[in-house]
């Protein structure tokens, strides 16, 4: 079982409304979907992230059914692009602390927090701003 890396709680519920894997590599992006998509499933997370120093990808569960096939593939965009960040994280701990204050960046005060342009802009102003508004991001230790 997957166990995420950040989450974000809605504001005034212990819902899990974001789920982010971090990862520094991924050999295998069907099998990491696979395991992100079983999660949002189990956890009734409506969206998710999945992050590597290059790339970050954004999913969404539209409620078609209750399978895998139901979440979709949102958004692409570089991490760092994606993140405000100057340069890619060199660890893992670093790249979990830089998704980290961005979540709580766009969790406060999301027009602070978007990306410059690009097509990434539609679907985390579409999707993630109303997933992460207000809530509480942590570790996402809590739920193994």
């Amino acid at each position: 079982m997957l166990n995420s890396d950040v989450i974000v709680l809605a504001p005034d519920r212990p819902d899990v409304t974001l789920v982010a894997e971090i990862k520094m590599s991924v050999a295998d992006l069907r099998a990491a979907e696979q395991q992100l998509k079983m999660y949002m499933l189990d956890r009734r997370c409506p969206t998710a992230l999945l992050v590597t120093p290059q790339k970050t990808w954004i999913y969404r569960d539209t409620y078609k059914d209750f399978t895998a096939d139901s979440i979709v593939l949102e958004g692409e965009a570089s991490t760092t692009e994606l993140l405000g960040l100057s340069a890619e994280p060199k660890s893992g701990a670093e790249l979990e602390s830089s998704v980290r204050a961005w979540l709580e960046r766009l969790a406060a005060s999301w027009p602070s927090a978007l990306p410059k342009a690009g097509p990434v802009r539609k679907p985390v102003v579409e999707h993630l701003v109303p997933a992460v508004s207000e809530g509480r991001v942590m570790s996402g230790v809590l739920f193994g």
